[in-house]
This record gives structure tokens, C-alpha cells and sequence, in this order.
């Protein structure tokens, strides 16, 4: 019986490391369609300039480690919370999350994003736009204007345009006037 258990227990730990895999693949592919959109807003000349003035900071390598790092079932008690659905049902709104330093708000945001991401994948008319502060980056730790050029980046290259706002925003400081 006991050599039984352990070939079961193998098993289950092989089948656990595949399913993994092939979850953390799918994230991949997910982060890879958002980082597509971007590549595509990128290719235009003057989103190019603007990008190039905004200096975003990415959050896509901190949501990929993050991902990685999920487990089968890795955020399901929030996901399935009447506070999620009531958030995701309200049009306009903001999630956030807040706790101390390693109590596992990158690793649950991750989970939240990517379920964001399934759901909108076929919704032209959704934007997705997160920031994680990190503080193993120093560079980008706390600084709100970056958190700022972030989220504008990402929503505008969700669009087919350069938003006017942004683009008059631009010429404007640009020019030296802002």
C-alpha cells in the first residue's frame, strides 16, 4: 500500500507541475495579445514620439513573475466575492488593493488582472490598465507621475487612435506652454 501511495502522490505532484505550466503558457499568451495591442500603437510614427515623451514604466515583467508564481486556485476566494462582482458590474470604477509589505497583494492583483484579461479578450470596448508599485525597482517605487504615464500608455495604445486629449496634451508641453 505505501509503495501505491507514493506513485499516486508522484503522480499527483507531476500532474500539478503540467497544469502549472500550461497556466502560466496561457498567462503568457495573455500578457503577449496586451503587449500585441501595444506593439501595434507603437508602430504609428507619432504615438511613437508621444510614447517616447510619456516614458512609461512597464508592469509587464512584475505581472509575468508575479503569474508565475500562482497555484491552482490562487485568488478564487476574492474572485468569486460578492465585492469583485459588485466592483467588475460597476462601469467606471477602481479597484483597490492595500495591505503590508508581503502579504500577498502583488501575487492577488496578478490573479485579478488575468481574470480581467480572459473576460475582456473579445470586448472592444473594455480597456485594462494596471501598475504595481514596486519597491525592488527604486526607480519607479512611489512616484506617482510614473504610475500615471503607465495607465495612460496602456489605455491609449487599447485605442485605434491617439486620444485628442493626449495629442493636444503633447503639443502643448511640447511646445514649452505646460
Amino acid at each position: 500500500m505505501p509503495t501505491q501511495c507514493a506513485s499516486c502522490e508522484k503522480k499527483i505532484s507531476k500532474l500539478n507541475e503540467i497544469l502549472q505550466q500550461a497556466g502560466t503558457t496561457v498567462l503568457i499568451s495573455q500578457s503577449n495579445t496586451i503587449q500585441e495591442t501595444i506593439d501595434r500603437f507603437y508602430t504609428k510614427e507619432d504615438s511613437k514620439e508621444i510614447i517616447r515623451w510619456l516614458d512609461p514604466p512597464s508592469p509587464r515583467y512584475t505581472h509575468l513573475d508575479a503569474s508565475a508564481k500562482h497555484r491552482p486556485e490562487t485568488g478564487s476566494w476574492f474572485l468569486s466575492g460578492a465585492e469583485f462582482a459588485e466592483w467588475k458590474s460597476s462601469p467606471r470604477s477602481v479597484l483597490w488593493i492595500q495591505g503590508n509589505a508581503g502579504c500577498g497583494k502583488t501575487i492577488l492583483c496578478s490573479a485579478i488582472i488575468n481574470a480581467l484579461v480572459g473576460a475582456c479578450e473579445n470586448q472592444t470596448n473594455a480597456g485594462i490598465a494596471y501598475f504595481y508599485f514596486d519597491f525592488n525597482n527604486q526607480s519607479i517605487a512611489q512616484d506617482h507621475n510614473r504610475l500615471l504615464r503607465s495607465l495612460i500608455e496602456q489605455l491609449a495604445s487599447q485605442s485605434a487612435d491617439i486620444p485628442k486629449a493626449l495629442a493636444l496634451l503633447y503639443q502643448r508641453c511640447r511646445n514649452g506652454t505646460v
